[in-house]
Formats: structure tokens, C-alpha cells, sequence
């Protein structure tokens, strides 16, 4: 992934501040500058964002236009200097000045709710919501075309539960990185997780995962 990043970076002339002067913060290591995001930096992003195989599991879709690109920025980046949520740092080489990747420092957000995994859920494309038990703990979002499910959610044990399905490469990942993403209840093992929101599991994270099991299930 990383490699992935530094290649849509390489020879990208288009954004114009690899060597960016800015009166906010900045951090340097021996290798590398952390600064502040700015609009002109739209360029390398736009590069970054279309890649798909970067984009593959992670919250979103990759972009198709240098308006798209700006609007990402906004909405994810850039915002978090007005709310006060945060800082954004674009993380760039410290010899060339050149962006590398970006890094969101911020009081992380939780999702707890089955209404919150619902809401997530069905912001993916051509998806809805469906309850096939008659059994109100139990709610499925399903692919409208295929109508298999990508996302199981269900109350356990005083906790909201999700199952997603996971790619190989990412299962024993998930699982070894956060304790309460475990093989999943009631599923294959093999090709699902369950992730618990008992609030140990960054939202981002648990949108990520949701993310690659809409990816991986067919529909």
C-alpha cells in the first residue's frame, strides 16, 4: 500500500507545493515534513485518489474529477481545521518536499449504534435494508441486484454486533490487531468476521471493513 502511494506521487508536478511555505505547524523528522493540508494540493491527491487498487478497502470510492477531488478534501480534510475536531498534516519528503501520503489527528469517533452501522451501510451504491427473520435484532444489508448480503447486524451480549466479510489477506489482520473483531458468529469463519462495537474499534476502521465486505461480496 505504501508502495502504491509513493507511486502515485512520483513526478507529479501538478499540485505545485511540494516545497509549500505554511504559517501552521509543522513537524520534521530526519526523512520526512508533516505540514498543513491546503487546496492546492488537490494535484497530488487527485493522482492518489483515482488509483483504484490504492482505494480498494478503504471508506470510499475512488474519484473521477479534480471537482470530486476538492470536495473529498473538504469534506475529510480541510474540515477538520474549521470544526476543531483535529489537524490535517500532509506528509511529505523532506529533501524534495514532495506529498507522500496524509494523516488525520483527531479525537476519534465511535460507532455504537445499530443505527449508525444501518446509516453507513446504506450510503453504498444500489443497497437496502432488510429484516428476513421477523426478528427485530436482526437487520441485513443486501445488494439490490444479487440481494446477498454484505452486512449482517445484530445485538449480542450487550453489544451491537456487525459481520462483514473479509478478504484472506485482511481477516487474521483485523482480528490480531483489535480483540473484538473475532471469527464471525453464526457465519463461515473462513470468509467472515464479526466486529463488536463495544467502542474499541475506530469508526474509520469499522467503515473500512464494511467497505471491503461490499467490495468482496458479488451483486
Amino acid at each position: 500500500m505504501r508502495g502504491r502511494w509513493r507511486d502515485a506521487a512520483k513526478n507529479d508536478k501538478e499540485s505545485g507545493l511540494w516545497r509549500i511555505k505554511t504559517e501552521s505547524k509543522e513537524i520534521a523528522t530526519k526523512r520526512l515534513l508533516l505540514r498543513k493540508l491546503h487546496k492546492e494540493d488537490r494535484g497530488f491527491f487527485y493522482k492518489l485518489l483515482r488509483d483504484q487498487k490504492v482505494n480498494r478497502f478503504l471508506p470510499w470510492f475512488p474519484v473521477k474529477s479534480m471537482e470530486e477531488t476538492e470536495q473529498f478534501l473538504k469534506e475529510k480534510y480541510l474540515a477538520v481545521y474549521e470544526n476543531g475536531q483535529g489537524y490535517a498534516y500532509v506528509i511529505c519528503l523532506k529533501e524534495s518536499g514532495m506529498p507522500v501520503g496524509i494523516k488525520k489527528v483527531y479525537k476519534e469517533k465511535l460507532m455504537k449504534t445499530r443505527e449508525e452501522a444501518i446509516r453507513y451501510a446504506l450510503t453504498f451504491p444500489e443497497v437496502y435494508r432488510d429484516e428476513p427473520f421477523h426478528d427485530p435484532n436482526w437487520t441485513v444489508i443486501r445488494k439490490k441486484k444479487s440481494r446477498k448480503v454484505f452486512l449482517w447486524i445484530f445485538e449480542r451480549e450487550g453489544h451491537i454486533w456487525l459481520n462483514v466479510k473479509a478478504d484472506p489477506e485482511w481477516r487474521d489482520f483485523w482480528r490480531e490487531v483489535y480483540p473484538s473483531v473475532i471469527p464471525a458468529y453464526h457465519l463461515n469463519k473462513k470468509h467472515w468476521n464479526s466486529i463488536i462495537l463495544d467502542g474499541s474499534v475506530p469508526e474509520e476502521k469499522i467503515q473500512q471493513m464494511i467497505g471491503e465486505s461490499y467490495d468482496l461480496v458479488e451483486g
